[in-house]
């Protein structure tokens, strides 16, 4: 091959090189969009999580198996910081459709889903829509929640005993609790069964809350023939002396003592507890709290409860927390009594302070009862669930909003329901970053940014200018 012929090869082969180079790194930028349109993640460096997506979100959002349109109507200027809250939802979910909407300049599609004022969040699946109350990820997913779920979901709280009540906005009132089960597309009402004599077919939960006296014995077989007729009771129980409905609960292999448990755990101290205020922070194994781990939950003035070792086969009881290995629980506590462990008398931890429950009902068992929406085992029969905890004080307006508390409720209440897909952590309220300065502090702000800094900006000037001189 002569001269002319090797470089005319040596032409092709760099030509041949070069094209290959081209082809490998179009390849290679080919799966690399697609390795990150397939496993798009975000990182979240904020110390709160601010643009991270909660769990329960999380799990709602795997769980699609429709499609789910998410509509926000606002004005140019505000609608880019929706952006950051709602494209997590469609990374997270390839079933999820943002759109983010200036209904001035799409007035027939405002028209179509009804929208009069701007900053309004529209959930659509399907034919179904419904507007969310405002625009934030707690709000957007209850809404989520209401429109997968669909039909209407009962909770009656039993009244004329001195429970707690619902509407009250004081610290040891109820609303709170209230307002978060109306958020979960639950209806929420009060029940007397001292009037009515019996508990309505629609109730899904009934919630028992801090009685302070006894109930009736027809009030008892009502709640006997409920649950055991398949229906779900959570029982909030204060220390006081109820000895009708605590034998009720033996009969289903839990005994409710008379005592109050005393935690000196120096963790509580650092959550401004005392020792009369349980901290919890880890549980057991029961689905109702299995993401609460390393979460801590607070038990102010709690009894404790006992699971009967020799009880009736077909109930099934589950320890679902305990206290600590330094608590104690003072056998008979007196009003204003300083709370000292007393050898003989008193007892050590640490104690089971919620339990759950189910019960299968015998054959004829709960017959008599309403005509509750009933839950079955795996042989059909009726199956019961009930919870009880040694405190309704866990959940008042003051310390429901304390660390896991909110999550811990509305997973018994989830579970009671047979809404086990949505036990999980909640979205948090956005937290505010602050910084905290005294007077001396401040002073030495000023100073630095008033005096020093502009000094030594004129400091370095004068040298770059004296060594260019």
């Amino acid at each position: 091959m002569g001269k002319a012929g090797r470089k005319l090869l040596g032409k092709t082969f760099d030509r041949l090189s070069f094209g290959i180079y081209i082809l490998v790194a179009v390849a290679i930028l080919g799966v690399i969009n697609w390795f990150v349109e397939r496993y798009n993640h975000q990182l979240d460096l904020t110390p709160s999580g601010r643009y991270s997506l909660s769990l329960q979100t999380q799990r709602v959002l795997e769980n699609l198996d429709q499609d789910v349109s998410i509509f926000v109507f606002d004005r140019d200027d505000s609608l880019p910081r929706h952006r950051d809250l709602l494209d997590s939802y469609s990374v997270l979910s390839r079933r999820v459709d943002v759109q983010l909407v200036n209904p001035d300049k799409k007035p027939s599609l405002a028209r179509q889903l009804g929208i009069e004022r701007y900053g309004t969040v529209i959930v659509q699946l399907g034919d179904r829509q419904q507007e969310a109350s405002e625009a934030t990820e707690e709000a957007i997913t209850n809404t989520l929640i209401q429109i997968l779920k669909g039909g209407e979901r009962n909770v009656y709280f039993l009244q004329a005993h001195g429970e707690r009540d619902i509407e009250g906005n004081e610290r040891e009132g109820y609303s709170r609790v209230k307002e978060l089960l109306e958020q979960g597309n639950y209806q929420v009402e009060t029940l007397s069964l001292m009037q009515e004599g019996s508990i309505p077919e629609d109730c899904t939960v009934l919630i028992v809350a801090g009685p302070e006296n006894d109930l009736l014995e027809p009030e008892i077989e009502a709640l006997r023939s409920y649950v055991q007729g398949g229906g779900s009771a959570i029982f909030l129980l204060d220390p006081h002396r109820i000895p009708r409905l605590t034998a009720l609960l033996g009969e289903w292999n839990v005994e409710v003592q008379e005592n109050l448990v005393v935690d000196p755990n120096p963790i509580a101290r650092l959550f401004g507890a005392d020792e009369l205020m349980p901290l919890i922070s880890s549980y057991d194994s029961h689905v109702i709290v299995r993401d609460l781990q390393n979460v801590a939950t607070l038990f102010p003035e709690t009894r404790t409860i006992q699971i009967a070792s020799d009880g009736k086969a077909e109930v099934e009881v589950q320890s679902l927390f305990k206290s600590s290995e330094q608590s104690w629980a003072a056998s008979s506590p007196q009003p204003g009594q300083v709370l000292e462990f007393q050898e003989g008398r008193d007892t050590r931890g640490p104690f089971t302070l919620g339990v759950a429950g189910t019960l299968r009902a015998e054959e004829g068992g709960g017959t008599d009862g309403p005509d509750v929406p009933t839950q079955t085992d795996a042989e059909g029969k009726p199956e019961g669930r009930f919870v009880i905890v040694g405190t309704s004080r866990f959940a008042i307006n003051a310390v429901i909003g304390f660390n896991g508390n909110r999550d811990l409720f509305l997973n018994m209440i989830n579970w009671l329901s047979e809404d086990e897909d949505l036990i999980s952590i909640r979205p948090k309220e956005p937290d505010s970053q602050r910084l905290d300065l005294n007077q001396a502090q401040m002073g030495r702000i000023r100073y630095l940014t008033l005096l020093v800094m502009p000094l030594l900006i004129l400091a370095v000037g004068f040298s770059v200018w004296w060594g260019r001189r």
